[in-house]
């Protein structure tokens, strides 16, 4: 299968040319996605295409957003024919070797993501909990537990990457087309790859906290609205990511919280068919659902009786 590296960046001019010289050693194609940068950019990837004929540049005039660039990205390695795109971040976060392996691996209609070791020392807490929260998401919204799911290092199959139409532009595209992408049928598989942040001094984020937490949870919010309004195609049974681990053990942990919540200040007529669907649309165990739900009228009820008395 014919690969491509496809590489979105704004600002990172300090680490692209060490990322891109390991590169060209290999003689990869590579596709870069200027997002607006105004740090030099532009002019260096002009000098570099020049001499490399295996790279090639698409520039956007304006900063926006990492979702837009790799969108762009990927429809043009569709229109140039190849099989799959490998991205890859640009602050130097992504270890070249580990892109390259992930692109050998790629089966037809399965999409592969890099799984960074969560227990690194280096590993921003922020970071963390954004990991933790999004997998908890998908795991909602397909049932799948995918345990990196905002790992930049990534393994697109095409042209069915360009079927996939995401509404955010920025951060969350990628955690959206993961969710649309098992919704479409798409196989979703993780290999472990490096875990590497570099010094605070040098490292370049682009990450506002106010702004793209924000949009996170509008996209997520959107996303949970059509899976209980509107019917999404069941998730593959096949996908390999359907088993137990922590995402699912979290879900299931609020359920129990919800359902137990619901219990003590809900009429049972009026909160049990809405929480045992909710929990079924949403990927819970809808019988514990009602369990909890019992269990939390059975505190009321003793907490009334020893009121009373």
């Amino acid at each position: 299968m014919r690969s491509v590296i496809l590489i979105p960046t704004y600002q990172n001019l300090g680490t692209l040319a060490k990322i891109l010289a390991e590169l060209s050693d290999h003689q990869q194609s590579v596709i870069l996605v200027d997002d607006g940068s105004t740090d030099g950019t532009a002019q260096w990837l002009e000098e570099w295409t020049r001499m490399h004929q295996d790279c090639s540049v698409l520039s956007l005039k304006a900063n926006q957003g990492k979702g837009s660039a790799l969108a762009l990205g990927l429809s043009e390695a569709t229109r140039r024919g190849f099989d799959c795109a490998v991205t890859m971040d640009a602050d130097g976060q992504h270890l070249v070797a580990d892109a390259l392996w992930l692109g050998t691996l790629l089966a037809p209609n399965m999409m592969l993501i890099g799984t960074r070791d969560e227990s690194a020392s280096d590993y921003p807490a922020t970071s963390l909990f954004g990991r933790r929260l999004w997998s908890l998401g998908v795991r909602a919204l397909t049932g799948l537990g995918i345990s990196d799911p905002v790992c930049g290092l990534r393994v697109y199959p095409l042209p069915i990457s360009s079927t996939i139409r995401c509404r955010s532009g920025r951060f969350a595209w990628e955690e959206e087309f993961l969710i649309r992408a098992a919704w479409k049928g798409v196989i979703i598989d993780e290999r472990p790859v490096a875990t590497i942040y570099l010094p605070v001094a040098s490292r370049v984020s682009h990450y506002n906290l106010r702004r793209d937490w924000g949009e996170s949870l509008l996209v997520f919010l959107k996303l949970a609205v059509t899976a209980l309004l509107f019917r999404v195609p069941n998730v593959n049974r096949s996908q390999p990511l359907r088993r137990s681990d922590r995402s699912q053990r979290r879900l299931i942990a609020i359920t129990v919280l919800v359902g137990g919540i619901c219990g003590c200040f809900t009429p049972i007529a009026f909160a049990a068919p809405i929480l045992a669907w909710m929990a079924w649309k949403l990927h819970a165990c809808w019988p514990l659902a009602l369990v909890s739900l019992l269990w939390g009228m059975a505190i009321m009820r003793v907490v009334s009786i020893l009121c009373s008395g």
